[in-house]
């Protein structure tokens, strides 16, 4: 397999792309090494082959925004299938203006890329993803002062897209109505999920939306996304701060720490009609809100669209649950504790909500982890399918807890028969 070598002493031709292409016809499986810093006008990162292996090396590789394709790196549809871009912890994408990574292509793989410090002039995307079944791993976006445009962390436009450990952060918006979006999987989108993610210092003058989801519409198979383990914190918009912004569509949503100083601001809001008809009820479930200034659990669907709330704890809010369609929410297993109003007058209340001091070990420095004594622990429902709690610790104990810190008991001892030790 030829490797190829890409770097400042390199010829270009208008566009990396077609440099790219031309090199690498007629190898079935090619793999080159870009190596920085690589600073150049008008140039950009396209591929129209399949199966290339791209491996950035050291330095920051920097795109001064003056082409016609405002991206820094592209892979076409239908003809960049199957490609994989590894990137170092160091690696930056610097000075585009558009987009970071557009994804037309299917099933690439792109890992460890820090598409950091722009100065964007238009809505912008650090990655745009149209392609089906992409993987983007390790990404760090971010690092934006003053900019003038919508901002978008995730724009995500496909089908089966995985996004793990996304870091989405320091992006800061000072235009009136221009808003924030940290993940948002829109209306097209189907299935897909977001795992162990970061959104902090995120601010604008208008609104933010860190994870942001609306499903394809009624009658549509498959689309059930997964949004787990995640942390929201210091984010800030005076018009208002969306935790959790669900509009359509059906989720499972998991093991979520949101938590905030910044006024007003919604944990979870969620609404709308159009849920996958073969999947059954949507679902949030072990998350911990703290310090809302207005709800921790606004829940508002349409008709036809149920949610499972479930082991959650909101606290320390002016309000914790809040239901303007009762009939729509199946509760179990919540609580509610140190807020203006735990419940709402329309919440539907089931089997042990409760409002109890759950007990965290230390709000002062944000340890949301439970104390020995916590009333949480093995105070929940069992939820299939769930085995790892925030921090990717195991279940523990004879019943999952509430929120989304598992306790893990001192004494080793085998998990619910599962043959795993605690």
């Amino acid at each position: 397999m030829a490797t190829y070598n890409i770097g400042n002493a390199q010829p270009y031709a208008t566009t990396m792309a077609a440099y790219a292409d031309a090199v690498l016809a007629g190898d079935p499986a090619p793999e080159f090494d870009l190596y920085g810093p690589w600073t150049e006008s008008n140039q950009y990162l396209g591929f129209g082959l399949p199966n290339i292996t791209l491996q950035a090396m050291g330095g920051a590789y920097v795109y001064d925004g003056t082409g016609a394709t405002n991206t820094w790196l592209r892979t076409l549809a239908g003809l960049a299938d199957s490609c994989t871009v590894l990137g170092e912890d160091l690696i930056q994408a610097k000075g585009y203006n558009l987009i970071g990574l557009l994804l037309d292509a299917a099933s690439g793989e792109f890992k460890k890329l820090a598409l950091t410090e722009n100065t964007p002039t238009n809505t912008f995307h650090h990655a745009s993803v149209f392609g089906a079944n992409n993987l983007i791993e390790d990404p760090t976006m971010g690092i934006i002062a003053g900019a003038a445009h919508d901002v978008y962390g995730v724009y995500n436009n496909s089908t089966g897209l995985i996004v793990r450990r996304p870091v989405i952060r320091d992006i800061g918006i000072t235009t009136a109505g221009k808003r924030g979006y940290g993940l948002s999987f829109i209306s097209t989108s189907i299935g897909g999920s977001a795992e162990d993610f970061k959104i902090y210092n995120f601010t604008t003058i208008d609104r933010i939306y860190p994870v942001h989801l609306s499903g394809p519409g009624a009658g549509v198979a498959g689309q059930v996304g997964t949004i787990c383990r995640g942390e929201m914190y210091d984010n800030s918009a005076p018009n208002v701060d969306y935790g959790v912004y669900a509009v359509n569509g059906s989720w499972r949503i998991s093991d979520l720490l949101i938590r905030t100083t910044n006024t007003p601001t919604y944990g979870f809001i969620v609404g709308g009609n159009f849920p996958d008809p073969t999947a059954g009820n949507s679902w949030i479930r072990n998350c911990t809100v703290h310090n809302m200034s207005l709800t921790s659990f606004f829940m508002n669907q349409g008709a036809g669209h149920v949610w499972d709330i479930q082991n959650n704890i909101a606290t320390s809010s002016n309000l914790g649950f809040h239901s303007g369609t009762p009939a729509s929410n199946l509760s179990a297993n919540n609580n509610a504790f140190g807020n203006v109003t735990n419940y709402g007058a329309t919440w539907p209340g089931m089997a042990a909500d409760t409002t109890v001091d759950p007990l965290y070990v230390d709000t002062a420095v944000d340890n949301y982890r439970l104390q020995r004594t916590s009333p949480m622990i093995d105070a929940g429902i069992w939820v299939s399918g769930r085995t790892q709690d925030l921090a990717n610790e195991p279940m523990s104990g004879t019943a999952m807890d509430k929120g989304c810190h598992e306790y893990q008991q001192p004494n080793p001892r085998d998990v619910r028969g599962t043959g795993r030790r605690a």
